[in-house]
């Protein structure tokens, strides 16, 4: 019974240990999204849609810029998503809140 229980925590510190460090891999890669890719996606959009208006691209360009921008935007949702699991994970292998991500 010993061992078994040795066995069970040892898994739970492995996985609050794989959990930790993916949630806090998530966290900076989606804060890199929030301070740096955010800005420069409207840029773009806003680059894109003034070239439209003044005819400098055609309305298939315009789409497939904005259908990029959606991309990008679905990733860093799925992103956020995952690191909301990663999470939970995380508690439901420590019984602790992970705070601050």
């Amino acid at each position: 019974m010993q061992w078994r229980l040795q066995s069970i925590a040892s898994k739970l510190q492995i996985e609050a240990k794989l959990q930790s460090e993916l949630a806090s891999k998530l966290y900076h890669q989606a804060e890199k999204y929030e301070t740096q890719l955010r800005a420069v996606l409207d840029r773009n959009a806003a680059a894109m849609q003034m070239a439209y208006t003044n005819g400098q691209i055609s309305l298939p360009e315009l789409f497939q810029s904005q259908e990029q921008q959606l991309k990008i935007q679905s990733t860093q949702i799925e992103v956020l998503s995952e690191l909301k699991r990663s999470k939970i994970r995380w508690s439901a292998a420590t019984d602790v809140e992970l705070a601050g991500l």
